[in-house]
């Protein structure tokens, strides 16, 4: 017994853990027991213990108890103790429980009525009540006790209802429902003997019409619509009996439609709507107000569900609807649908008016119907609404809301419509209807953007008629107008002179700006406009004045908008062929602004000036130019630099103006092909300002290809310098950067698609430190050589280029040359199809080279080569190149012949003969000649050993 008191205990827990104001708690495993199978059991005092805790919780005050929900939990866990031992067999003790279950139950009432309960505990108290009732009374077949269960039933099921948990109402419909056939069949059974009239068999068939509409909201709840629709229809079949309940099985169908609706179930919605309607056709108890309204949800179902055919549909519907009960939101939908349909404007118009004239037609509906023709201006065309139609609601406080969305659906639709509606709410606004603060400065808003629409678009007379309408009501109404201070005054006159000037009426012009110039004397914009209006008189000493006034103001108006301008001004300036002048204005900038931000803008704008027509000018013009672009861009670095170390510095401003100045330092280096020490500054500088764009990997090499390039050059202007000492010194500056090219190298991250990259670059600044070196006579090329070796898969042509540096004045390391070439050689023999057209110029240098160093070296290179021609040229190797080799190994053998030297003689001219076979066709005009020579030099071999036997 302990065991199973525990156990239910732990299942009773999740109902404890609940506060009892809860709403959207779930009911716990408690409440579930009341539907288990109710089996006998031994435990006499379960009643009483019962009757205890209702009497506990029906006392007053007893929900404000901490300790009401244990009360109640146990209250649940003793009914489902008596369900298992109690009997029918004991009336006394069904009897007291049927009490208790009263007593609960009036309880419950009377604390729902108060409202100091949740929901949930509400449906908790009257479901324990409900079964204990249904316990207490199960063997009896009374028909009062069966009306008493089934009200109490049915007010559980609408508890569960209202709390939204439809199974557990779900199963106590099904137990009801049980109930309401038995007594059904018992009231039958008894009007059948006795013949009494039909008054009870009604009540209790109204009470299954209410137990099916309840199971339809039920199986709706759980979207289950088809068997919610099976109800319904069950339903239906009693309403002859019940007229006046079809105004509610009607509207249970319209909440039905409304939750599907709010859920986006468009088809299922239209379903019940027109079940809805249907049950209302015809019916008096069905009002036509609420048929209307039906109508139009279904219209609007059809129109969110947006199927083909639905608009049709929903026109249809909301038609219907007006015509049942001609409403303002039926009017409105009905809008809604013949745009969306693109319904012809006529058609559209009719609409309108008759919802204009609807004498329910408020100031937020008809606000709502102006929107919603500015989201259809395209297919609306010119408005359909009647400007009269406003003045019901001149004297309502949103009747400037309504002007203002009026306004602007004109000027989406109709601009010379929208002109004259301005008007009238100028004149209104200065004779009878004055508008509030608020509204005025709407209409500015309004009218301002038109014109800059209109401006854009070059319809400056539109434009200026717009500026026009502000001004009217800016001085109609005071210096304040609708407007925040004299600034708005001024940008309006700067506007109109815009205009001005665009419809060359520049007389105009200067009277607006004299008026800027009045309200704002400090105006940038103000004196900018007069600078641009003196370029178009071709008054220059005016547009000076006006550019100094702008610098001189530049601590009253902003920054951003001062250097803009002037940028403006000079390129205005460049554009009509006044460079002098937009040069002079941005000098003074940069001379005269201490502002790095503001001279950095100044400095951008004299480079796009500078450069402009860089590449038009001639040589040495061009020179010139590119020297002082070397100037503004090295001030902008300074600039830039000295920016970076301050506590206000904008890092991101600071990259972006960094970075702009580094691509036109980049680009104007890659100008400098002939002007290698330029080419060098600039690109030393483009290194400068990437270091202020922020460190990555795409910025190293950036900075590697600036470091690259500038070591190119310097190499190529030692290469012409006029002294040693300048030649040393760029060689060592070359190093320099080299070495700077090095470290960040090492930075970069290794793999596959880097080193593909990198190995370009890396090849030629070898390249380069090894030039820089030979001719500084350091030792340390050597160790260049090696590190070209250990390259992967080096190219011959890398070797050949460190063969021709070692010997190039001033170096004269021919060792170092010698085995370069001998690496290059063995490059391309290594190849699977060697370049013997390349191999052997290298040979050639080599064997050069030796000749002039050591003979006997030479002599194995040529014993190499003729090795190359037996084995591996297989008559690949250039001709040319082969008579060049038989030739001079043949002239170095008769050299020795000559000088006596009978033995070297011999070995020279018998390697020339060894080549003399892969010669082709020429060696028939050899061999004879050779032959001949090669005998005489035997027989002075001969000669002279037999001289040195007879000295012996």
């Amino acid at each position: 017994m302990r065991r199973t008191r525990k156990a239910r205990r732990q299942l009773f827990g999740a109902l404890r853990s609940k506060e009892p104001n809860q709403h959207n708690s779930q009911p716990s495993q408690l409440v579930t027991f009341c539907f288990q199978v109710m089996k006998p059991h031994t435990e006499s005092n379960a009643a009483s213990d019962l009757q205890a805790l209702v009497a506990d919780i029906c006392k007053e005050g007893s929900h404000l108890l901490p300790n009401f929900v244990d009360l109640l939990d146990s209250a649940v866990e003793k009914t489902f103790e008596l369900s298992r031992g109690i009997g029918a067999e004991n009336k006394s003790t069904n009897s007291a429980l049927e009490n208790a279950a009263v007593l609960l139950w009036n309880k419950t009432v009377v604390m729902k009525t108060k409202g100091v309960l949740a929901n949930m505990t509400i449906a908790k108290l009257r479901h324990v009540a409900f079964k204990m009732v249904t316990f207490s009374c199960s063997s009896t077949n009374d028909e009062m006790s069966l009306r008493k269960q089934i009200l109490m039933g049915m007010k559980t099921s609408r508890a569960w209802i209202d709390c939204q948990n439809f199974d557990y109402a779900e199963k106590v419909l099904d137990l009801v429902n049980q109930m309401t056939q038995t007594l059904h069949v018992m009231v039958v059974e008894r009007i059948n003997q006795s013949g009494c009239s039909n008054e009870d068999r009604l009540a209790v068939e109204e009470d299954m019409l209410k137990i099916v509409c309840c199971r339809a909201e039920v199986f709706s709840g759980q979207g289950r619509h088809d068997d919610a629709l099976q109800c319904i229809q069950m339903a239906k079949e009693f309403l002859p009996k019940f007229p006046k309940e079809v105004g509610y099985v009607s509207m249970l169908c319209y909440n039905f439609g409304v939750s599907c609706y709010h859920e986006k179930q468009y088809q299922v919605c239209t379903v019940w709507l027109k079940e809805s309607f249907d049950l209302g056709k015809e019916r008096s108890s069905v009002p036509a107000k609420n048929q209307a309204r039906t109508l139009r949800l279904l219209a609007s179902a059809y129109l969110e569900w947006n199927e083909p055919g639905c608009c049709e549909k929903a026109l249809n519907a909301v038609t219907l609807a007006n015509t049942e009960y001609l409403h303002p939101a039926g009017l409105f939908l009905k809008l809604r649908i013949m745009l969306k349909s693109q319904e012809n404007p006529a058609a559209l118009k009719s609409v309108v008016e008759e919802l204009m004239k609807h004498v329910d037609t408020g100031v937020e509906l008809c606000h709502s119907v102006i929107l919603l023709l500015q989201q259809h201006s395209t297919e609306v065309g010119s408005c359909p609404l009647p400007s009269s139609s406003l003045n019901r609601f001149r004297n309502l406080p949103e009747y400037g809301r309504l002007l203002i969305a009026y306004l602007d659906l004109l000027l989406r639709t109709d601009a010379h419509t929208a002109k004259a509606f301005a008007k009238e709410c100028i004149i209104a606004h200065n004779t009878d209807c004055p508008m509030d603060g608020d509204t005025k400065k709407q209409f500015h808003v309004l009218f301002w953007e038109q014109a800059a629409l209109d401006f854009e678009e070059k319809q400056f007379s539109d434009a200026l008629d717009w500026y026009n309408y502000s001004l009217s009501l800016f001085r109609s109404a005071g210096r304040d107008g609708g407007c925040v201070g004299e600034g708005n005054l001024a940008k309006l006159h700067r506007n109109r002179a815009n205009c001005y000037i665009s419809l060359q009426q520049l007389s105009k012009a200067k009277e607006a700006l004299s008026e800027a110039k009045e309200a704002d004397p400090t105006s940038v914009h103000t004196h900018f406009l007069l600078y641009k209006l003196a370029l178009l008189e071709s008054d220059t000493e005016a547009a000076k004045a006006s550019l100094q006034a702008m610098v001189e103001n530049q601590s009253v108006q902003s920054a951003d908008d001062n250097n803009s301008l002037i940028c403006l001004a000079a390129q205005i300036a460049m554009e009509q062929k006044r460079e002098s002048l937009a040069a002079i204005a941005l000098s003074s900038v940069v001379t005269h602004m201490t502002d790095n931000k503001q001279v950095l803008r100044a400095l951008r704008c004299l480079v796009r000036l500078s450069s402009a027509h860089l590449e038009d000018l001639g040589q040495e013009a061009a020179r010139q130019t590119r020297g002082e672009l070397l100037c503004h861009i090295r001030t902008a670095s300074n600039k830039l630099l000295v920016w970076s170390d301050t506590e206000d510095c904008d890092r991101g401003r600071l990259r972006t103006e960094a970075a702009w100045f580094m691509k036109i330092a980049w680009n104007l280096a890659l100008k400098c092909e002939d002007d290698p020490a330029t080419m060098k500054e600039f690109f030393m500088l483009s290194y400068r300002l990437i270091s202020l764009c922020g460190e990555d990997g795409g910025s190293l090499t950036h900075k590697k290809t600036c470091v690259l390039m500038a070591t190119a050059a310097c190499v190529q202007l030692a290469r012409t310098a006029p002294s040693e000492s300048d030649m040393k010194s760029l060689l060592e500056e070359a190093l320099h950067y080299i070495s700077e090219h090095k470290s960040m190298d090492n930075r970069l991250l290794d793999g596959e698609a880097s080193e593909k990259t990198r190995r370009p670059a890396q090849t030629l600044m070898l390249l380069y430190e090894f030039e820089a070196l030979t001719k500084l006579g350091d030792s340390k090329a050597e160790s260049v050589l090696e590190r070209a070796l250990v390259l992967p898969s080096p190219e011959p042509k890398l070797f050949e280029s460190f063969a021709a540096l070692a010997v190039d004045p001033p170096a004269r390391q021919n060792k170092l040359s010698m085995r370069a070439l001998k690496v290059a050689i063995h490059t391309h023999l290594q190849c699977q199809e060697p370049d013997f057209v390349k191999c052997s110029k290298d040979i050639r240098q080599l064997v050069e080279q030796s000749l002039r160093c050591n003979e006997e070296e030479a002599f194995t290179y040529f014993k190499e080569t003729a090795d190359i021609l037996d084995n591996k040229a297989q008559g690949r190797y250039p001709q040319m190149e082969t008579v060049w080799l038989m030739t001079k190994s043949w002239n170095t053998g008769i050299r020795h012949f000559c000088c006596g030297s009978y033995a070297e003689a011999e070995r020279w001219c018998a390697m020339s003969m060894r080549v003399l076979p892969h010669v082709g066709s020429l060696k028939d005009t050899y061999e004879d000649q050779m032959m001949s020579v090669y005998t005489e030099i035997l027989e002075g071999m001969e000669r002279q050993r037999s001289t040195q036997s007879l000295e012996e």
